[in-house]
């Protein structure tokens, strides 16, 4: 009786392992699809460039501030880009406006 307990208990941890790994698996699998979901790709892009754009806004404000303040590196990078973004806006205008 005791050898038929025994053969029992490791019927049912078998079958919870079996569980367990079924569960593993399918989270797997959701995750492999969601990462082929082009929605969900486009959304996370969009995020992600969000987060970049306004990354890079806050640090140009930053370098501004310091080039207002007469830093003069500040100001070395804040003149380049200043007048690239004047380039930018002029062909714009200048292709919209034709």
């Amino acid at each position: 009786m005791s050898e038929e307990k025994n053969r029992a208990k490791t019927e049912r941890e078998i079958a919870a392992e079996l569980e367990m790994t079924r569960g593993r698996l399918a989270d797997s699998v959701n995750q492999l699809v969601g990462s082929l979901d082009p929605k969900e790709n486009l959304k996370l892009a969009g995020e992600d460039a969000r987060a970049r754009v306004s990354g890079f806004a806050t640090d140009a404000s930053v370098q501004v501030e310091r080039a207002l303040k007469g830093d003069k590196d500040a100001l070395k990078r804040v003149v380049p880009i200043a007048a690239g973004a004047a380039l930018v806006a002029g062909l714009l205008a200048r292709r919209i406006f034709k």
